[in-house]
């Protein structure tokens, strides 16, 4: 290179190695704060295994305020230790974490591998939008899963619930359960400690790729025919 051209002088490996990370960084605060003006989010979930090292890659669609499609790459991560369900959890809810949509997405599409069917069975929750949706269909079945007192605990009588009289708060399942798991602190019953650690996971609502499992069906026709 000297001789073909003395001028020109070669960069260090550490000159790309800074310039390709404030690059990422750049274009990453770009992506996220593009993603805060979207409206719509969906992600995109695959694992694979390539000499004998596994990795998770995601991409990301969404509308912005004006009813246009974008999409992104949004990461691209190594996967250590064993692949089950605890750890895609983990990983899946750091990234929309890292990258705020947490709140946002609206669905992520996956195979249907086992792993990523009972992540996201056990540590699924609606967005905010699904549950207003959901509120509105349901809003005649309200108070389904509330538990109402059928006694006047201040004199011990019965009464009736209709009783207009009476005040009745409802008191939600939900709540109990809760205060089960904190004031389980003996050490005694592993598995809701465990529980208890691990619902910290949120992840969107799950939707199978029908490209593969149309491509499934038609392996296992051809399998049937031989």
């Amino acid at each position: 290179m000297q001789k073909l051209a003395p001028e020109f002088t070669i960069k260090s490996r550490f000159f790309y190695k800074n310039l390709l990370t404030m690059q990422y960084q750049a274009r990453k605060e770009e992506l996220i704060a593009a993603l805060q003006n979207a409206t719509w989010v969906c992600t995109t979930t695959d694992c694979w295994c390539s000499y004998r090292k596994n990795f998770i890659g995601k991409t990301v669609h969404w509308y912005d305020n004006k009813l246009q499609r974008h999409k992104a790459c949004l990461a691209l991560r190594r996967l250590v230790g064993k692949v089950d369900y605890i750890l895609l959890a983990h990983k899946l809810d750091d990234i929309y974490t890292e990258f705020k949509i947490a709140k946002k997405i609206e669905a992520t599409v996956t195979d249907g591998g086992s792993n990523f069917m009972k992540a996201f069975r056990l540590y699924s929750t609606p967005t905010q939008t699904q549950v207003i949706s959901d509120d509105e269909e349901s809003k005649d079945d309200e108070d389904s899963d509330m538990i109402l007192p059928t006694q006047d605990i201040t004199d011990g009588t019965c009464c009736d619930i209709g009783d207009s009289s009476k005040e009745y708060h409802p008191i939600p399942v939900w709540d109990i359960f809760e205060q089960a798991v904190s004031c389980n602190t003996d050490g005694t019953d592993d598995e809701v400690s465990l529980d208890a650690m691990e619902s910290s996971y949120s992840l969107p609502i799950h939707c199978q790729c029908a490209a593969h499992l149309l491509n499934l069906m038609a392996n296992a026709e051809e399998e049937d025919r031989k």
